[in-house]
């Protein structure tokens, strides 16, 4: 994985916005920026590919905060300034740094189809409850996946 001095973004539509030694993958499955010391504090982080700092960022799979403020990946407004086809940059350092690949599921439910992606953690199993997929009825649809770590030989 680059490290900050040679990392560069080539595809601003498909790269994570940080060099890979800038991020840490959490126990809780966030991705921290390496130095986040705080409330408007960004001493100790680095900037992003325009050259913006973001105290306190934290990448989830579904959203991201910065200074205490969540904002959802396609918001034209948040401090992240994401473009392309996957505005998720989770999934996009997720699969540049942590090497997790990522999940999509498809359906169609009265006549219209629904995506939703999610990334793995490397994790034997994994158990989703999409709540983005809750039906208007109640109940929530459920997915169970296992998977072999690539890792592994046969």
């Amino acid at each position: 994985a680059p490290s900050s001095s040679d990392w560069r973004c080539i595809d601003e539509d498909t790269c994570c916005f940080w060099a890979c030694n800038d991020l840490i993958l959490s126990a809780d499955e966030v991705i921290v920026q390496r130095g986040n010391c705080g409330h408007d504090c960004s001493v100790g982080t680095n900037p992003d590919i325009y050259g913006v700092f973001h105290p306190e960022l934290h990448l989830m799979d579904l959203n991201y905060t910065v200074n205490g403020n969540r904002y959802s990946y396609d918001d034209p407004d948040g401090p992240l300034r994401i473009e392309g086809g996957n505005k998720n940059m989770f999934q996009r350092c997720s699969r540049a740094c942590f090497n997790s690949p990522v999940l999509r599921f498809e359906y169609i439910r009265g006549g219209y189809l629904s995506v939703y992606e999610t990334t793995l953690s490397g994790e034997d199993q994994l158990v989703l409850e999409v709540a983005k997929w809750e039906m208007r009825r109640g109940g929530a649809v459920h997915f169970a996946f296992s998977s072999k770590n690539s890792s592994e030989s046969d």
